[in-house]
């Protein structure tokens, strides 16, 4: 099942419970509500559709995004109390974003030397009563560096390290922070975002691509000329996915593009099919 279809519906995990209710929204001044996914364009998704659980694959990102929609749960006291224009109030409830602090936990055995937690500096601001898409870097380059090299995924062959293809269930605790236009702190809930973080479990590899050497079978690269020519010369077509989200989210990369996308000489040797 596409990751992106699991939607509507609150989970369990590790005894947690992500809040749904309006009158626990209410509890807080602003609520992350979901994560959205982006569409062919690049543009986050305007449909109902949302992500209840993130994926990496370390062979092909460099940074792991996550679009969050949040809303401002503040009223407008201008409003509420029956001004108008004319009576020149201006509105103090508008919520300038200034920091996301990120927790991790790992539900499987890690040994990676990520931080425990982490503060993001933010930009932007969410209108009274309304919403705004905040793209935050859950995981940063460095992050996902630590991560390749730790030795869950790593494999030791006579002597010598290779990537190995395995996987780790990561939680991601995040709560974004800012102040109002008058300076009063504000906070918002916690969102419980899970991720899968893989070294090798997007990258497909089509028969129609790969060639027999020996009793081995190779993915070739693509013409460095004009890849996109090759690939509808073979009859098969880029998939209509934003380039961004290859590599997460359950979008595959298919081995020759992986080629191109891989983070490092060490990373490529995923984009082979498995021995």
């Amino acid at each position: 099942m596409n990751i992106i279809h699991r939607v509507l519906g609150a989970f369990v995990i590790m005894g947690f419970t992500i809040p749904l209710s309006a009158c626990q929204d209410r509890e807080v001044d602003m609520t992350i509500e979901h994560a959205k996914p982006r569409d062919a364009n690049c543009d986050v998704s305007s449909s109902e559709i949302f992500l209840s659980h993130g994926a990496v694959d370390l062979a092909v990102v460099d940074v792991y995004r996550v679009d969050l929609n949040i809303r401002n749960n503040l009223v407008s006291m201008p409003e509420r109390q029956g001004f108008t224009v004319q009576d020149g109030r201006i509105n103090t409830t508008d919520i300038i974003l200034q920091s996301a602090v990120i927790e991790y936990s790992s539900l499987d055995p890690l040994t990676a030397n990520i931080a425990q937690k982490v503060n993001v500096a933010l930009s932007g601001s969410v209108e009274v009563e309304g919403k705004t898409i905040l793209g935050l870097d859950v995981f940063s380059a460095s992050t996902l560096e630590q991560f390749r090299s730790a030795p869950e995924f790593l494999l030791i062959d006579n002597g010598e390290a290779r990537p190995k293809r395995t996987s780790v269930e990561v939680i991601a605790r995040i709560r974004v922070k800012g102040e109002t236009v008058d300076g009063r702190a504000v906070e918002s809930n916690e969102f419980l975002f899970p991720i899968t973080v893989c070294n090798g479990c997007s990258i497909t590899y089509p028969p129609i691509f790969l060639e027999q050497e020996g009793r081995s079978w190779n993915c070739p690269l693509l013409f460095e000329d004009n890849p996109d020519q090759e690939i509808l010369a073979s009859g098969f077509e880029r998939p209509e996915v934003c380039s961004a989200s290859l590599g997460t989210n359950g979008h595959p990369v298919d081995c020759r593009l992986c080629q191109q996308l891989a983070v490092d000489p060490f990373a490529r040797q995923l984009c082979q099919p498995p021995e």
